[in-house]
């Protein structure tokens, strides 16, 4: 579940109120950290309450479930905030033995996962936030990319998920309207972000999130200018010195 890239920066009025909802919040929390909570719960309460509009006028329903995990097992592209929400959450939530496995679990993703393509990713790989009874363990603060994850019929989650192989893609049938809204969602999150001044870079979810739960100077560092999360980034091919961070957002950072 990987993402395009907005095609604009913001100029002048943002076009969907998101993102100034976005960019707002970042300058009104207390602390850092609160302010990429705060914004990428924003975010996702906008993406649920308007894809629940569109399922509700759409006269359907997704076919997805709890404990239906097969899309819980594909590459999944989020922002630093969000990873910052997610690993705060399970943090404050899990059960100190559920959280000692968490962090294993991402470790030994991370080591799979760090410089794949979307194609070349490891096959049938459970995330790291997977429960024993395959249920998300932090399904409240769950990224984007998996809030708007659907599928009309199970059945071809499971052809994808049993033929899964490196370089193969099986698409599932969805509906366009919320895929649609979906995308609104995403770039006008992104946008808030950069007009806060804040890295609105795509990485990938489970050495990002190895990195913020093993890394005790990640989440900080990050959020005091560095590229701490660098490793992870999605398109390593951009410039690493145009990455804008809280601190830094009109400074280019050294190369990495």
């Amino acid at each position: 579940m990987q993402r395009q890239a907005p095609n604009h920066l913001p100029q002048g009025e943002a076009a969907d109120p998101l993102s100034a909802d976005v960019t707002g919040e970042w300058t009104d929390a207390k602390t850092l950290e609160d302010e990429a909570i705060v914004a990428a719960r924003v975010a996702a309460d906008a993406m649920d309450h308007r894809l629940t509009e569109v399922w509700s006028g759409s006269g359907t329903a997704p076919a997805c479930k709890r404990g239906c995990s097969y899309c819980c097992t594909v590459p999944v592209s989020v922002t630093v905030p969000e990873v910052i929400r997610l690993v705060a959450y399970a943090r404050d939530t899990l059960p100190a033995d559920e959280l000692v496995r968490v962090k294993e679990r991402a470790e030994g993703n991370a080591r799979r996962t760090h410089g794949t393509t979307t194609l070349g990713y490891p096959p049938r790989l459970d995330c790291a936030f997977l429960g024993a009874d395959r249920s998300c363990l932090v399904h409240p603060a769950r990224p984007l990319m998996c809030r708007r994850e659907h599928a009309l019929d199970v059945a071809q989650c499971k052809k994808g998920y049993d033929l899964a192989a490196p370089g193969k893609d099986y698409p599932i049938v969805r509906l366009v309207p919320a895929k649609l809204t979906s995308d609104v969602v995403l770039d006008s999150y992104h946008i808030g972000l950069a007009a806060a001044g804040v890295d609105p870079s795509d990485y990938e979810l489970q050495e990002a999130a190895h990195i913020a739960l093993n890394d005790e100077g990640a989440v900080a560092g990050w959020l005091d200018g560095k590229a701490t999360f660098a490793s992870a980034r999605v398109n390593r091919t951009i410039d690493k010195r145009r990455i804008a961070t809280p601190r830094a957002p009109r400074r280019f950072l050294p190369r990495a």
